[in-house]
């Protein structure tokens, strides 16, 4: 049974009242779930595509660049092991470039 709604087209269609991550993130994942009620490949929908890119767009508006969210993240990969390391393990997890480890030491 195919029940396509036109909220999720029309949503992508006029996204200006999804202005922070959240928003745009429930948006996307409501999309999907409509696709997948209407029996519909998310992957390929233009209105999930469109509120994806949407989404990106309220992203990259941030004013902090990769780098330094990817510092970011390795310090709090380096505290959240630091917390969960017993005797002889270390707490700065070794898959990090030797930057990011010096970053999160």
């Amino acid at each position: 049974m195919r029940h396509d709604t036109l909220y999720r087209h029309q949503q992508a269609l006029d996204p200006s009242a999804l202005t922070i991550i959240v928003a745009g993130v429930h948006a996307v994942v409501a999309a999907i779930d409509d696709c997948r009620n209407a029996d519909r490949d998310p992957d390929t929908d233009p209105a999930i595509i469109l509120l994806a890119r949407h989404l990106g767009r309220i992203a990259e508006a941030l004013p902090v660049g990769d780098d330094a969210l990817r510092r970011q993240c390795a310090e709090r990969v380096a505290i959240i092991r630091g917390q969960q390391s017993g005797p002889g393990r270390s707490p700065i997890p070794s898959s990090l470039r030797p930057e990011e480890q010096r970053l999160a030491a």
